[in-house]
């Protein structure tokens, strides 16, 4: 079993997470290439965790007198979610990248995309949460939420065109892919709980 990161190593991991938000290369070949290094990736879910039941805690749709919530429903469905918002990504990508040449580039292309989503985490807990107590409007919080989708994107289209060595796009369709993915998996959610 892989034991999971030090408090140095997921530091120095969400380090390079942030600088990869800048588009740094370095920080990018960074990542590990490791079996290791692939799962102690995974290792990031558990420690935004807190952060995504903050979300989940101080999001309006909880909060709905219309919709009577089972909390053992609730958590049952929220945690599978959130496991396999994690997981089929990597399942879904791992074939395309042999079908492209590119099977040596997945461990660092998926380490690269764990460790940056926590730092996105990072980055949007204080925006949720100042939203939940009325310190910023929701016409800004819904402007800056927009904001950051469409920088992750454009960040996935980096991280594509430089680990998996694809032109742009190529890249584009397959973080389409996985925007489809993700939107599908929250519709699922939405389906579900609903």
């Amino acid at each position: 079993m892989i034991q999971r990161p030090s408090i140095a190593e997921t530091a120095g991991q969400l380090y390079l997470g942030w600088r990869l938000l800048w588009l740094n290369r370095k920080a990018l070949a960074s990542f590990g290439r490791t079996e290791e290094a692939f799962w102690k990736s995974f290792w990031c879910a558990a420690f935004v965790l807190p952060l995504h039941v903050l979300r989940l805690t101080f999001g309006q749709e909880y909060y709905r007198p219309d919709i009577e919530w089972s909390l053992f429903w609730a958590v049952t469905v929220e945690s599978l979610i959130y496991l396999i918002s994690w997981i089929i990504w990597p399942v879904v990508i791992a074939p395309i990248c042999r079908l492209m040449n590119q099977s040596q580039q997945f461990i660092p292309y998926i380490c690269a995309l764990n460790w940056n989503n926590g730092v996105f985490y990072l980055l949007l807990t204080p925006l949720i949460l100042l939203e939940a107590a009325g310190l910023i409007a929701h016409d800004l919080y819904q402007t800056l939420l927009f904001g950051f989708f469409f920088w992750k994107i454009g960040l996935h289209i980096f991280i594509v065109t430089t680990l998996l060595k694809q032109l742009v796009p190529t890249a584009i369709l397959i973080v389409l892919g996985n925007v489809i993915l993700v939107l599908t998996v929250a519709a699922t959610r939405q389906a579900i709980l609903h």
